[in-house]
């Protein structure tokens, strides 16, 4: 009976140890270990980066790159039209790369193209989609950067629309989180990033037969990495890139990017972004700091024309952004990008949140303030002054001060100068006084010494030198 009491009680305390540790790896306030070397995890609503590694060293991408030339090529076509394969694109791949098998004049459809650079990863179909799409693979190429640096990818650069290995075609985890992000706002972009049943391409003018395929993404369909919440992603491999993935996941109100970049083995990349989604699902939370509680400004607006206006500043309605569950809301910091005055430009008031914290990344982001103006002739007459945004004493002593030493600049400036005057001209005085110095004592040198006399032709009538006979 006893022996049966003590295992009873050590089972239970078991079982309580291993909830509690459950709890505990759930409730984390250190991000996972992971193997990939490069990773991002992004909020998808505000481009937020919640935990990272690496995000903006260069790495190749592989075939993650598809995503931007699929959001391309639905931006620039119709997913309805026809288009016939060219010989360039067919051949312009390596034979041993992913592909369709698509023949040159072989007639398919954007739609067609779209998911089978997606789905299968096909290289000849990315090909033909950006050749279309551009004019040539060089052109689309040329869209390719273009968008990426109106996306703020600043360690990005594409020179093909399939990704395969290049030493000028690189990004960054960072980048293509951005990617990714303005990619699923692109109309019909979900349908294919999260597809998951078979495909069929139909019968064409050079295939009698139908061509299947699905997703390679094993977190996005029924496997050993199935993860629920998942809404769409990309898969890429090359000997130079290894292994890299992006995933798009939803859970706990919250949409994610989770970007991993070189991991070395095949199923890293699935284990490495599970573990990632994992802690920032269970550990982040969304919070709003009103816009109420920000500081308010009141500064001037001068023209280039002499016209002025009063520039009123004061927050948004709310601003959302994801904090760490440890972190908590009152130790978000707000810092302010609002100038003394505006001159000429555009106004672009901003505020900024950041946390000290090893649990998630410090800078949480910037957002922009409401703003209204008011041209000043415009106020009001009976407007009483005190309303009118004044400056304070301080701030008046400040600009006399200013103004009295750019005038004692000017002053010491004009002093330094003036003296520079006089050491040129004293130099020149002197130098004068020397030179004829020199003259006098050269003439009085030949009148001692007979030898140094130059002799001149004497004019008639004139009286011989001294000390010589006629």
């Amino acid at each position: 009976m006893r022996k049966k009491w003590i295992s009873t009680l050590l089972a239970a305390v078991m079982t309580a140890c291993a909830v509690t540790t459950t709890a505990f790896a759930k409730e984390s306030t250190v991000p996972p270990s992971v193997i990939s070397e490069a990773y991002v995890v992004m909020d998808a609503e505000t481009g937020q980066v919640l935990i990272e590694k690496n995000m903006n060293r260069r790495e190749y991408p592989a075939s993650i790159t598809k995503i931007l030339t699929v959001a391309l090529a639905l931006e620039n076509s119709d997913l309805d039209d026809r288009v016939t394969v060219s010989q360039d694109a067919v051949y312009a791949i390596e034979p041993n790369s992913s592909h369709i098998a698509l023949q040159p004049d072989e007639v398919v459809r954007m739609r067609d193209l779209l998911y089978a650079t997606m789905l299968p990863s096909a290289n000849d179909a990315a090909n033909v989609a950006a050749e279309y799409v551009g004019g040539s693979m060089e052109k689309f190429a040329e869209m390719m950067n273009k968008k990426a640096a109106e996306l703020g990818c600043e360690n990005t650069h594409f020179v093909n629309a399939n990704g395969l290995p290049d030493d000028d075609h690189y990004t960054t985890a960072y980048d293509m989180a951005l990617i990714t992000k303005y990619a699923i706002g692109v109309t019909g972009f979900l349908d294919i990033f999260g597809y998951q049943d078979v495909y069929q391409i139909s019968p064409t003018n050079k295939q009698e037969q139908a061509r299947r395929f699905g997703t390679e993404h094993m977190m996005l369909v029924e496997s050993k990495y199935y993860y629920e919440g998942t809404l769409g992603g990309k898969l890429g491999w090359t000997e130079e890139a290894k292994h890299t993935i992006v995933t798009l996941a939803r859970r706990n109100d919250m949409t994610l990017i989770c970007v991993a970049m070189k991991s070395p083995q095949r199923y890293d990349k699935f284990n490495d972004s599970i573990a990632l989604f994992d802690y920032c699902f269970d550990n982040f939370e969304p919070v709003a700091i009103p816009g109420d509680q920000l500081k308010t400004f009141s500064v001037s607006h001068y023209r280039s024309g002499g016209s002025a206006e009063n520039v009123s500043i004061s927050g948004e309605e709310s601003y959302r952004f994801l904090v760490h569950k440890s972190v908590g809301k009152d130790a978000v910091e707000i810092s302010y990008n609002v100038p003394e005055y505006y001159s000429d430009e555009n106004i672009d008031p901003s505020v900024s949140f950041s946390v000290d914290s090893g649990s998630m990344y410090g800078e949480i982001g910037s957002f922009p303030m409401a703003f209204q103006t008011v041209a000043i002739e415009e106020l009001p007459a009976e407007q009483n002054q005190e309303d009118v945004p004044k400056k304070t004493f301080a701030d008046q002593f400040l600009g006399v001060m200013k103004i009295a030493g750019y005038g004692a600049l000017g002053l010491l400036g004009l002093i330094l100068l003036a003296f520079l005057v006089m050491l040129v001209i004293r130099f020149c005085n002197k130098y004068r006084r020397w030179h004829r110095r020199r003259a006098r004592n050269r003439r009085i040198a030949q009148l001692d010494d007979p030898d140094l006399i130059v002799h001149r032709p004497q004019r008639r009538g004139s009286a011989p030198p001294p000390g010589r006979r006629r």
